[in-house]
């Protein structure tokens, strides 16, 4: 076959596919004007479950925290935890503080752990949005998740004063601002 034959060959069969998906129309199905009045139809959504990976989330805030230099000297060395259950839909973050912390001090590192979760729930499952930031970078909310987790906030100095204590209700305010500084 040559190579002109074989462009007429193949521009025929262009052609028949052409006419033929031209003759093809999908039957509508629906009846519009029967909707008219009707409440919209209620679309299936994704199931509600769960699936956080807490170990990995923890994993994950440490290395931020590393990466980024950030010297939260004031944490004692092996008390800082996040964990979680899918099934409570709850997220703890606790730590021991040195004596002496201050709360202004203990925040600055809880804005950036809140961050780091906020962005690694969005990571591991798309119905949660990423903490959102200003053209400058800076952070103007901690995210998604925390509209669907309870947020459990226990921190304590080593002497056993309560710096916070919290447990934050799904889409309620944090006491912590998002905006953090790298000092």
């Amino acid at each position: 076959m040559t190579k002109k034959s074989s462009n007429i060959v193949l521009f025929s069969l262009l052609c028949a596919i052409s006419i033929l998906l031209t003759n093809c129309r999908m039957k509508d199905s629906i009846d519009y004007s029967s909707l008219k009045d009707q409440e919209p139809p209620v679309l299936e959504t994704l199931s509600s479950n769960y699936n956080l990976n807490f170990t990995y989330m923890h994993n994950y805030v440490i290395d931020t925290l590393t990466e980024n230099f950030t010297p939260f000297f004031y944490i004692k060395d092996n008390s800082f935890f996040v964990d979680g259950d899918n099934e409570k839909k709850t997220i703890s973050v606790s730590c021991i503080c040195l004596d002496g912390t201050t709360i202004h001090d203990l925040d600055l590192f809880l804005s950036m752990v809140l961050n780091a979760i906020g962005i690694n729930a969005s990571e591991q499952d798309f119905r949660f949005a990423p903490p959102k930031t200003d053209s400058d970078g800076t952070y103007l909310d901690f995210g998604g998740v925390f509209n669907t987790y309870t947020l459990i906030i226990d921190t304590k100095t080593e002497n056993n004063q309560v710096l916070r204590n919290h447990t934050i209700r799904p889409g309620s305010k944090i006491p912590v601002e998002s905006t953090y500084i790298m000092e």
